[in-house]
């Protein structure tokens, strides 16, 4: 239904300086849509730096702020931080996705970067256990839960920018700039961390130069705001609104109609948000506490792997607009399931060469599979309601990993071994991302309307 009473949106239709167009028009040229791609791949870039450097720095937040429990016991509590987060994510996916499918995308794009980045800044000013006691991890959860809220709203509306931006048979090629930032962020919390570790010490590590990649967040955030906000909306949403065709009640729209999609969004986004998990956070633990190697070796293996999957990404969506989504995210999902394993192995012999190699590998496997998957997941929803949709569908699922990884994980571990436990948990989830892929309708081409 069309909702012929809503608000004039900045920067579409009604702002007169923006003429109405859609999606992929012949009258936006690559410099009109590069843009759209930075201030896009900013914001999405802050949400998963904030994830980069919690975890590339949990073993230290766990001494700072947890420093009378056992070592395992401090590094649980401060992943239940990545639970607090991931409970809030589906609130944020609903407050956002519907005020991106009603207002447009870059009103909640510009309020999420805001609200990340403040929030991700405040966990560098933080007092310690040793300052405040028991008040210290509160607000740290307090800073988790408003990282949660915006990253809900996060993901849904920087791929559908991408993709609404995108040209003509170039779709899976623009938004696979999602995964890019996704690892350039974990390589720049990766290089941060190892800088520090190996520039300043241990020592100062601990006492104050743990802040510092928090800090980063705020002036990132300020340059993606400032992007944001000079953004025209994208010209599906624009057309659309100039149609007088924007959904009264995209939220209800979306789990009425599209009941389908939300089951296939769901089920690709937990096997990925879920290996990207394991393979891009918790292999850095991982390294330190099982394998009981350093930081520093664990930190250097990482950033090498994110520089070669950095390479690897706009390949992938490059093959998934040339061969098709499903044939890429079918193979992307069987090749991790087969090596996830071994790479395990490899990792466990504890060498530095074969934890890199180790990293290598993982990060190869991550990008295979969550180079295309943003494509996918931007065209299983019509655009009227694809903020919303997409938002819900990839926030319960990542709420739903937040909560059990690292739990599962730590228990797979005690009981199981160093290398089968977390290679369990990849099956299973993988079992569950391979069969959404089976069901996939072949989308390469098709209108995103």
């Amino acid at each position: 239904m069309a909702d012929r009473n809503s608000p004039p949106v900045p920067g579409t239709s009604s702002d007169p300086a923006i003429a109405p167009g859609s999606a992929g028009s012949p009258a936006l040229s690559a410099r009109d849509r590069k843009l759209p791609v930075v201030a896009a791949s900013i914001g999405n870039f802050v949400e998963w730096y904030d994830y980069a450097i919690y975890g590339t720095l949990a073993v230290v937040l766990a001494t700072l702020f947890f420093p009378e429990q056992s070592t395992t016991a401090a590094l649980l509590l401060t992943y239940a931080g990545y639970a607090v987060a991931s409970v809030l994510r589906p609130a944020g996916a609903l407050l956002f996705g519907a005020l991106g499918d009603r207002l447009g995308r870059r009103s909640a794009l510009s309020a999420v970067v805001l609200l990340m980045s403040v929030s991700t800044a405040a966990i560098g000013l933080l007092p310690t256990y040793a300052d405040i006691g028991v008040w210290a991890p509160v607000l740290l959860f307090t800073c988790r839960a408003l990282q949660g809220l915006s990253a809900g709203g996060e993901y849904g509306g920087s791929a559908s920018f991408l993709a609404e931006y995108a040209p003509p048979g170039r779709r899976a090629l623009y938004t696979s700039w999602q995964t890019f930032t996704v690892l350039l962020s974990f390589l720049v919390g990766a290089l941060l961390g190892a800088l520090l570790t190996r520039g300043l010490g241990q020592d100062a590590l601990l006492s104050w130069a743990w802040r510092i990649p928090f800090l980063v967040a705020l002036p990132l955030g300020v340059v993606g705001l400032y992007l944001r906000l000079r953004l025209q909306d994208t010209p599906a949403f624009t057309e659309l609104h100039s149609r007088q065709e924007i959904s009264r009640s995209p939220l209800k729209e979306t789990a009425r109609e599209h009941r389908g999609a939300l089951a296939r969004v769901w089920g690709l986004a937990f096997f990925g948000t879920a290996a990207t998990f394991v393979f891009l956070t918790y292999s850095t633990t991982y390294t330190v506490v099982t394998l009981k190697s350093s930081l520093d070796v664990a930190l250097t293996g990482l950033s090498i792997g994110l520089a070669v999957g950095l390479v690897l990404c706009p390949f992938v969506g490059i093959a998934a607009d040339r061969w098709g989504r499903r044939p890429v995210m079918i193979g992307s999902t069987v090749v991790v399931l087969v090596l996830t394993y071994p790479v395990f192995l490899l990792m466990g012999q504890g060498s530095a060469p074969a934890i890199a190699a180790g990293f290598v590998l993982f990060s190869v496997l991550i990008t295979l599979y969550t180079g295309a998957a943003p494509a996918v997941l931007t065209e299983a929803f019509p655009t009227r309601v694809r903020y919303s949709g997409l938002s819900m569908g990839y926030s319960v699922a990542g709420s739903l990993t937040g909560l059990l990884t690292p739990f599962v994980l730590e228990w797979l571990i005690d009981h199981t071994g160093t290398a089968i436990g977390p290679s369990l948990w990849i099956l299973a989830t993988g079992a569950v991302g391979l069969a959404a892929a089976i069901r996939l309708p072949e989308t390469r081409g098709a209108e995103l309307s």
